[in-house]
């Protein structure tokens, strides 16, 4: 009986190791959202970005494929110069961090700005506010969570600027 429990302890331990920890791939998505993030915060601020509303329900189904959508409005604008986007894109915030996420798992780049935004040449004009309609966030659960958006522009002497906002997508649902 004492030979059987051996081998039974170790699978135990195995399982409960197994499900307590966090997969590699969990852990690789992790540290490489990290080290964007922080490679992002260094990029001095010049962009405003407005995200309306900053707090939004979800509705049932729409066009993020999932069980829930919450639907926004994205404002982007110049804080001063002249700048062309280069990239933007979100984090949404799991547990104690934040982790990268877009619908096709890559930043965005110049062209999706263009069209999203009715930006030509993506270039963000001095008292211009640019404007995607049609911003959403989904999930198959009615959890609350937030998505923090970036977006990376330079000006015409090649300095970067960076500018951020965050929606928080609520656990209700439209008319509650």
């Amino acid at each position: 009986m004492k030979w059987i429990m051996v081998p039974l302890l170790f699978f135990a331990l195995f399982i409960l190791y197994r499900y307590l920890s966090v997969r590699p791939g969990r852990m690789a998505a992790r540290d490489r959202s990290r080290k964007m993030l922080k490679e992002i915060i260094r990029i001095p601020i010049g962009i405003k970005v407005t995200m309306v509303p900053e707090s939004v329900k979800a509705v049932k189904g729409g066009r993020s494929g999932c069980k829930f959508t919450w639907n926004y409005v994205t404002q982007v604008e110049t804080m001063g110069k002249e700048i062309i986007i280069y990239e933007f894109g979100a984090f949404v915030w799991k547990g104690d961090h934040w982790l990268f996420s877009t619908i096709n798992n890559r930043p965005f780049k110049l062209k999706e700005f263009e069209e999203w935004y009715d930006c030509e040449d993506g270039k963000l004009r001095p008292g211009e506010v640019y404007t995607d309609l049609s911003n959403y966030s989904g999930n198959d659960y009615l959890i609350e969570k937030k998505s923090r958006w970036y977006f990376l522009g330079s000006d015409m002497d090649g300095n970067s600027f960076r500018g951020e906002a965050i929606v928080t997508c609520e656990s209700k649902l439209e008319g509650e």
